[in-house]
């Protein structure tokens, strides 16, 4: 992963954990709800890792 597309994931990930924690904090969502949406988030972009590089134009 480039270091470019590496920053737009770790800046995409901080935005949701900050909603996460944001819906947490209105008691619209669990602790454990919002570890369960990032969980996820994280087991999709695994699953669909080649297809993402393939998208952004890096090799894996």
């Amino acid at each position: 992963m480039n270091e470019t597309l590496g920053q737009q994931a770790v800046a995409a990930n901080a935005s949701m954990k900050k909603l996460l924690d944001l819906l947490v904090a209105k008691g619209v969502l669990s602790k454990e709800e919002a570890f369960s949406v990032l969980a996820e988030g994280a087991d999709s972009a695994q699953d669909r890792l080649d297809e993402i590089q393939t998208e952004a134009g890096v090799q894996g």
